[in-house]
């Protein structure tokens, strides 16, 4: 995030925006990399029930939003108040 806000400030001006897409705690990412059964079930049984865990649809939306919302062409958004956050509704 913090590069996405250094890179929006040295662009202000150009035209050019720059965003950044934060997907959220994605319990069924983290588990694929998981070697261990153990830790494959914590994460896919356990941790993806979790009220802030976020399924794979959930947290690809956000990426979809931020690549083809034609409104973030003028506006640098990031965080809670971006139209990227599908909690937004």
């Amino acid at each position: 995030m913090w590069f996405t806000y250094e890179l929006q400030r040295r662009l202000t001006g150009t035209g050019v925006t720059s965003n950044a897409v934060c997907p959220g705690f994605v319990p069924a990412a983290i588990a694929e990399r998981r070697t261990s059964l153990a830790d494959r079930f914590l994460y896919k049984q356990i941790l993806a029930r979790m009220p802030f865990a976020r399924s794979l649809e959930q947290a690809s939306t956000s990426y979809m939003v931020a690549a083809t919302d034609p409104g973030l062409d003028t506006t640098a958004l990031a965080g809670n108040d971006s139209p990227c956050d599908p909690r937004r509704d």
